[in-house]
């Protein structure tokens, strides 16, 4: 499952999420993770940028919590705006037949020239399948050129089909975690590409 939608949040309420995104940088840390792989050549069309390595570096604020649901920690952490955010993400997986889905995790994160995001899947949440577990995201930045690159990519599970998520403003995209995803690199000095990511599952 993949979904995407432009203009995702009112006006008012992305102007707020905006804002706090480009706050919270300050508060931001760089995370480093590598995944081994052996492949012949590299293949940038499906984000393979490197042969022996996937790489994920990124500066990231992350707000940690534990439990089945930590909708109400995350809340009391960032406040009644990211409520309204989360609460409007939850609903539309409701509305997408997911009744019982649950918050599992929140966190910020920021691009520039050094980002890399390579090829890779995320892996379940409390041992829910993967058809019931999801990673979504709402693009914070108040302005983006494409010509900037940092486009995001999700690859169908058959590997016939990959949504091309340009990272317009405002822009949303959801997808089960076990599909292969990527970004493209930013190629030029611009504005932090800002996002904000939150993962979910049902059991």
């Amino acid at each position: 499952m993949i979904f995407s939608e432009e203009k995702f949040l009112d006006d008012n309420l992305f102007d707020l999420l905006s804002k706090k995104s480009e706050y919270l940088y300050k508060l931001s840390k760089p995370e480093l993770s590598t995944m081994d792989i052996s492949l012949d050549e590299t293949n940038p069309s499906i984000g393979i940028y490197n042969k022996d390595e996937a790489v994920q570096e990124a500066m990231r604020f992350r707000f940690w919590c534990n439990g089945d649901d930590v909708m109400k920690e995350t809340v009391e952490f960032f406040g009644p705006d990211i409520e309204k955010v989360l609460l409007q993400v939850k609903n539309y997986l409701i509305d997408k037949g997911w009744k019982n889905i649950k918050l599992s995790n929140v966190w910020f994160q920021y691009g520039d020239t050094k980002t890399q995001m390579h090829r890779h899947s995320d892996g379940t949440i409390h041992n829910a399948t993967f058809e019931n577990c999801f990673t979504s995201m709402i693009f914070t930045h108040p302005k983006w050129d494409n010509d900037w690159g940092g486009l995001f990519k999700v690859e169908s599970m058959d590997g016939t089909e990959t949504t091309i998520q340009n990272p317009d403003p405002n822009s949303f995209i959801i997808w089960n975690r076990h599909h292969p995803h990527w970004m493209t690199p930013i190629v030029k000095e611009c504005p932090l590409r800002m996002f904000i990511g939150m993962s979910w599952y049902e059991k």
